[in-house]
């Protein structure tokens, strides 16, 4: 018997991303493990639909979702690393 965690809500950018910003978070989520790290079985997924609070992360609906806070400590480190001034708020 198993079991499955769903996560609601949204985490949200500080400014609307970059062309490049946007780029980047698509190709982690897409490509070969970056640094140790596969993000392609993370359960995040950017979206950008034009909604009035810019782009946000949320929830892909993946079945096999473990270590969110990891996952999201790691993007927090990697995106902060890369544009020093973006920030992100919200909650799972």
């Amino acid at each position: 018997m198993g079991y499955s965690t769903d996560f609601e809500g949204e985490i949200w950018f500080s400014r609307e991303l970059t062309d490049d910003e946007a780029d980047a978070l698509n190709d982690l989520f897409e490509t070969e493990p970056y640094d140790g790290k596969d993000f392609r079985w993370w359960g995040l997924q950017l979206c950008t639909d034009q909604r009035p609070q810019g782009d946000y992360l949320s929830w892909n609906g993946g079945e096999k979702t473990y270590g969110m806070q990891e996952q999201l400590e790691t993007l927090i480190t990697l995106l902060t690393q890369r544009s020093p001034d973006l920030r992100l708020a919200g909650s799972f």
